[in-house]
């Protein structure tokens, strides 16, 4: 029993990181949530008694996401800075999904906002340890925003991306890391 509770609460987190993405933030009520994802509003309630808490599980969702990118991101074999790269194309993880629902809400949840600062500061302090230098990691991690925005823009063009993100990797972070970035 307690797996379907947990997987009625992710389907229901999930719906609501859609409504937030397509939508925004004012639709996404509980009534609005509840019909995404096929069930009663009395049903959403029993998960999340209150939107409040419906906000707080994917603040709590966002920030294990976090961690568990920040993990990856240390054991990766090319390093912090060129994972980030390779992964800042739109949507590819369920990280990219929370954290696009979650600047949805930063506007009129301030722990979704703080939670984001908090996430990008622990980026930037990652890729800051791998490149040894604040001003390369920060323009590694506008770079990649860039990236994310153009896939938004223009999601055909992937082998171009991969193509400036190997000059990047090559040209930027090579020369401030000990690992290979290409």
């Amino acid at each position: 029993m307690a797996r379907h509770v947990d997987n009625a609460r992710e389907r229901v987190l999930d719906g609501f990181e859609d409504l937030l993405i397509s939508n925004g933030d004012a639709p996404a009520t509980l009534t609005g949530v509840a019909a995404r994802v096929g069930l009663t509003k009395g049903g959403l309630l029993y998960h999340f008694p209150s939107k409040a808490a419906l906000v707080a599980a994917l603040v709590e969702r966002f920030e294990e996401r976090t961690r568990d990118d920040l993990a990856s991101m240390a054991e990766a074999p090319e390093g912090p800075a060129a994972n980030y790269l390779r992964i800042s194309d739109y949507l590819s993880t369920p990280l990219h999904r929370t954290t696009l629902a979650m600047s949805q809400l930063s506007n009129s949840e301030p722990a979704a906002a703080e939670a984001l600062t908090r996430s990008r500061r622990a980026e930037l302090a990652a890729i800051t340890a791998d490149v040894g230098d604040p001003v390369v990691a920060r323009l590694t991690m506008l770079f990649a925003d860039g990236l994310c925005f153009q896939a938004i823009t223009t999601p055909d063009d992937v082998s171009e991306q991969a193509a400036v993100i190997d000059w990047f990797s090559t040209h930027v972070l090579a020369p401030h890391t000990r690992r290979p970035t290409g």
